[in-house]
């Protein structure tokens, strides 16, 4: 339905035309919104869960990143907590001193 029909069903006075012609311009104008109202809500929907997971993975990326630098940190203040690689460490780093002043001489 149009807006004419509802015009020409006002004009012949007939009011079961006038009552249908509205319904059908009040029931197109509904679908029209619905319609609009649901593609925006499926793209917000699909938005929000592709947004959540790039700010999961963010988040994994800089716990990774935080673990690594406290590994780093605690690697130059020496805190090893193995002694066995403490004592492997300390080999490496003796036997590459010995390789250096072996050079110089």
């Amino acid at each position: 339905m149009n807006a004419r029909q509802l015009i020409d069903a006002i004009d012949s006075g007939k009011t079961l035309e006038i009552e249908a012609a509205f319904e059908g311009i009040m029931a197109d104008k509904v679908a029209t919104k619905l319609d609009t109202f649901r593609q925006e809500v499926a793209k917000n929907m699909f938005a929000s869960q592709v947004a959540e997971a790039k700010d999961k993975e963010e988040d994994e990326d800089e716990k990774e990143d935080d673990d690594d630098e406290d590994e780093k940190e605690d690697m130059k203040e020496g805190a090893f907590t193995n002694p066995g690689l403490e004592a492997l460490a300390a080999k490496k780093r003796a036997e590459k001193q010995a390789a250096e002043k072996a050079k110089t001489k």
